[in-house]
């Protein structure tokens, strides 16, 4: 409610993107004026232009780090959409042992971490799944409180 401006400025980048010119928007504001329900409600009618909106969340811990949970989520609600298969088969190479590492719904993660590799390549999976998902429709990704000042290093980007 009374947020019609700002609607109607993500729905248009949400347009260009889906028009192939990707976009980012980063929606700020005090606590309790709305940030959530305005993502929410371009969400909603996203989802009913046929675009698929993949959400997670940073999360507020205090001295406890749990690292790529926004991305862990989405990895989630893709896996029990498409199942692991489905989401492993829009991969290079079908195979997603290196998404084990934050849902063991894929496995086994591929082996040890060299040298910071394994990570490296989790890290390019997760930058592949949106793109590849992306050839198919619009994508809309999500991530919610990115801003919580307390949070330690790692709690929503790696350190």
């Amino acid at each position: 409610m009374g947020r019609s401006g700002q609607l109607a400025a993500l729905e248009t980048a949400l347009a260009e993107a889906t028009g192939g010119r990707p976009s980012a928007v980063m929606v700020g504001g005090e606590a309790g004026v709305g940030k959530s329900r305005l993502v929410r409600e371009l969400s909603e009618r996203s989802r009913g232009t046929g675009a698929r909106v993949l959400t997670g969340g940073c999360l507020e811990l205090g001295a406890e780090s749990l690292p790529f949970a926004p991305f862990t989520a989405v990895l989630r609600e893709l896996a029990r959409d498409l199942g692991a298969g489905g989401v492993a088969a829009l991969l290079p190479g079908g195979s997603g042992r290196e998404l084990a590492r934050l849902l063991p719904e894929f496995g086994s993660p591929a082996g040890p971490d060299q040298a910071g590799e394994a990570r490296a390549r989790l890290f390019e999976q997760m930058l592949a799944l949106p793109e590849h998902l992306a050839e198919s429709g619009p994508v809309m990704l999500v991530i919610e409180d990115m801003h919580w000042p307390t949070s330690p290093p790692g709690t929503c980007w790696p350190s």
